[in-house]
């Protein structure tokens, strides 16, 4: 890694942005206290009369609000969890700390807790909720946190290369990092942040099942990127992996690849370029439509890595060819990079510690959700009994119904339980919540939150409609005309 450090006159320039960023929020601490520990935070199930959060895309925030979420991050950058709490509540936790906990999901002995098997957008939703309760007992004013539309990102898209693309110096800074300091992040609003030193005094608590990287940071447990600041390597040194669909020498495996051979032509020209890939809006909509019949087939959408543990490995290849398994892997791998040399990744790609890229991670996973979310509305304005509390989309209740589903993903089961997740409804349930308690809270007709730009039977829902067995009608109608999966 290069020597290279900032420049005195880059330091005083990152510190004053950050001093401006909390700005008059520091002098107001004490007096918005009282507020947030009323009105942050998640509170389980929507009712009629009671607005739902609204997750609205990060380029859709007004100055005021985007402000506002940079002044939350920051704070949760910086102030420790237990003095955090003392300010804002019990629902604050340190960034630091959500990403231990993301950490400790990966390297679990009964199979990754979050990652390539059903339970990933489970997992994924708790680790958002915690987030968002966290950041909004800071800035209880925002309402909820921003979801990444990165459609929106890529060659032709809306803001591709404008004053408000993501990878400008009003949002995530640049896609590659800075060659003379190692690539570190040095521009965007988190330029110059630094890694996480690891301390088994300050994670004692999840010391037995994540102890850091090599190097002494909160990275990878066999990473060896010994760059302090966040790191995007080149893409573009993924490029003949991903043509050859073999694995890289620092272990990213691109071999799935091989069950969806349109994607590498799509995955090779956005490495090779340093680019997301240039996505069409309909290979985007393949995946929200009600055909696709369950939730472990929907998360084929995600990540064609999901095929591999497929109940039927057959039946899922000739799934993906139509599909467009674009969502989830291929953005983390691109903005993460590859530096072939030393057999290193970049941070986002570095998937155990990957919400270390803060300005990409927790909005690109909110995007996700709201897929999935479209997904189920539509899936169960078709059929309505796929959202009774028996069927639950079909998720996976016991491996019998799906062998490659390891102990702690199944439907019953609490998510993460070597780190549960505690609090991130009300009334907190010491014994952690389940996948069940997530599906269940997070239910297109009952979610405490939704987005801002959703279609197909989604905003049915949102307006009240419900035709789940057994709910409770809400007022709204039964809609005519136009059926879900369009917009």
């Amino acid at each position: 890694m290069a020597s290279s450090r900032p420049s005195a006159a880059a330091q005083r320039t990152a510190l004053l942005c950050l001093l401006l960023c909390l700005g008059s929020f520091v002098t107001d601490v004490a007096a918005q206290a009282q507020t947030r520990r009323v009105s942050g935070g998640s509170s389980g199930s929507w009712q009629r009369g009671r607005p739902r959060r609204v997750r609205k895309e990060l380029r859709s925030l007004s100055p005021r609000e985007y402000k506002m979420y940079l002044q939350g991050v920051s704070t949760m950058l910086t102030v420790p969890t237990a003095a955090g709490q003392k300010i804002f509540g019990s629902k604050y936790k340190d960034y630091a700390t959500i990403v231990i906990r993301h950490a400790v999901a990966v390297p679990d002995m009964r199979g990754d807790q979050g990652h390539y098997v059903p339970c990933f957008m489970t997992f994924h939703c708790a680790v958002m909720l915690e987030f968002e309760n966290a950041l909004l007992s800071v800035v209880p004013e925002l309402s909820a946190m921003p979801y990444w539309n990165f459609l929106l990102d890529a060659p032709g898209g809306k803001y591709y290369k404008t004053d408000r693309w993501a990878f400008g110096d009003l949002y995530g800074g640049s896609m590659v990092g800075d060659p003379d300091v190692g690539y570190a992040v040095t521009d965007g609003v988190f330029g110059w942040r630094q890694i996480t030193r690891y301390s088994a005094k300050r994670f004692a608590e999840y010391q037995q099942f994540y102890s850091g990287s090599p190097k002494g940071f909160v990275r990878g447990l066999k990473s060896t990127v010994d760059n302090p600041y966040i790191v995007r390597f080149p893409a573009n040194e993924l490029a003949p992996a991903v043509n050859s669909g073999g694995e890289t020498s620092s272990g990213l495996d691109f071999s799935s690849l091989k069950l969806s051979p349109r994607l590498i032509p799509t995955f090779y020209n956005a490495a090779t370029n340093n680019t997301l890939p240039a996505w069409l809006k309909q290979d985007y909509e393949n995946c929200l439509t009600a055909h696709i019949s369950d939730w472990a087939k929907w998360a084929w959408c995600v990540d064609v890595d999901f095929a591999l543990n497929a109940v039927n490995v057959t039946e899922a290849s000739q799934y993906l060819p139509g599909a467009s398994p674009l969502m989830h892997g291929m953005t983390h791998a691109l903005i993460g990079g590859l530096l072939a040399k030393k057999n290193q990744f970049g941070d986002m790609a570095d998937i155990i510690t990957s919400p270390n890229d803060v300005a990409f991670f927790m909005p690109m996973h909110a995007n996700l959700d709201r897929s999935n979310m479209m997904f189920q509305a539509n899936s169960q304005y078709r059929n309505s009994s796929m959202a009774r509390d028996d069927v639950m989309w079909n998720y996976p209740k016991s491996q019998a119904e799906y062998a490659k589903c390891p102990i702690g993903c199944r439907l019953h089961d609490v998510i993460n339980s070597n780190a549960k997740f505690t609090d991130i409804f009300d009334p907190p349930k010491s014994t952690g919540f389940t996948h069940f308690d997530v599906l269940d809270r997070t239910r297109p007709d009952t979610a405490d939150y939704t987005y801002d730009e959703v279609w197909g039977a989604l905003p049915l829902y949102i307006r009240g409609y419900t035709n789940r067995p057994g709910a409770p009608q809400n007022g709204g109608q039964r809609p005519g005309g136009r059926q879900p999966g369009g917009k």
